[in-house]
């Protein structure tokens, strides 16, 4: 599907900007060859869905920058960078509008984690059905585990938003999923972006949609 599958899964999952009011962020983490080499993040802001993809795709090819995500909620502000120009601000009360609710499962050794993407998988499947919860609407494979997502038709505020998300998060804890559960309900979260690379490991692995 590439960028035109990218396209219209971040049209679904992000409440856009109508009237010209809002930001959806992309953030990217950049080396820094001033800073001793090491990472820094930053963001870009936008009101077109395809000038953000059309940004992402060019930062894919920039040798300079790695991970690259998007923010999970419409943001109200931007700030100003050191060059005068727009950079993305991201902030909980900033948020305006959301559309989705999430798990993020990571997938690595250790007692608190799923061994396997299978693994966990069969896990976030069974736990939906024990649950009575509807079927996922987006599973997007991170590299390092998997981003599960129920998607809203139309954007909620924070207010009418989280209770669902709070919701979702009581039930992770009941059932002992192995998840940062925590990160459900925070409204301002950075996720990675489908079709970048997961550059934590060698060779990078891909952020792609996963079939259901």
């Amino acid at each position: 599907m590439g960028w035109t599958g990218t396209k219209a899964f971040l049209s679904r999952v992000v409440a856009w900007p109508t009237d010209g009011f809002g930001y959806v962020n992309a953030h990217y983490s950049m080396l820094d060859h001033r800073n001793g080499g090491k990472d820094f993040v930053s963001g870009r802001p936008f009101q077109d869905i395809d000038k953000f993809i059309g940004y992402v795709k060019w930062a894919t090819t920039n040798h300079r920058i790695k991970e690259l995500w998007y923010c999970t909620s419409l943001q109200s502000e931007t700030k100003t960078n050191s060059k005068g120009n727009a950079a993305a601000k991201k902030l909980h009360q900033n948020a305006l509008l959301l559309k989705a609710i999430w798990i993020d499962v990571d997938v690595k050794e250790g007692p608190k984690h799923y061994n396997t993407i299978a693994e966990a998988w069969e896990t976030i499947c069974n736990f939906r059905v024990d649950v009575g919860l509807p079927m996922f609407s987006a599973v997007v494979s991170s590299g390092g585990g998997l981003h599960v997502y129920w998607i809203s038709k139309t954007p909620l505020t924070p207010d009418v938003w989280r209770p669902y998300a709070e919701g979702l998060k009581a039930l992770l804890l009941k059932q002992g999923i192995k998840c940062d559960a925590g990160l459900t309900t925070d409204d301002a979260r950075i996720i990675r972006i489908r079709s970048t690379l997961n550059h934590k490991y060698d060779p990078p692995r891909p952020v792609e949609l996963l079939a259901l």
